[in-house]
């Protein structure tokens, strides 16, 4: 964890947040969820277990979306 906080020191991170939902415009990425603020972003990483990944992106990445639905 230490090195992956270390290479992003100059990004604007946001770490340990929950997010229901993600939307796109033409400002960037939108995460929605608890505590986290309606704020645009270049990008979103997404790094969670493959049942979660499927409401994130299927909208945006369907074939992304089913190869999450087909992960063990």
């Amino acid at each position: 964890n230490a090195p992956i906080r270390d290479l992003a020191a100059h990004l604007d991170v946001r770490w340990h947040r929950r997010i229901g939902r993600l939307t796109r415009t033409g400002d960037g990425w939108t995460c929605h969820g608890d505590d986290v603020e309606a704020t645009p972003f270049d990008g979103v990483i997404v790094a969670v277990p493959a049942e979660q990944v499927v409401p994130l992106v299927e909208a945006h990445r369907p074939d992304w979306a089913g190869q999450a639905r087909a992960t063990p």
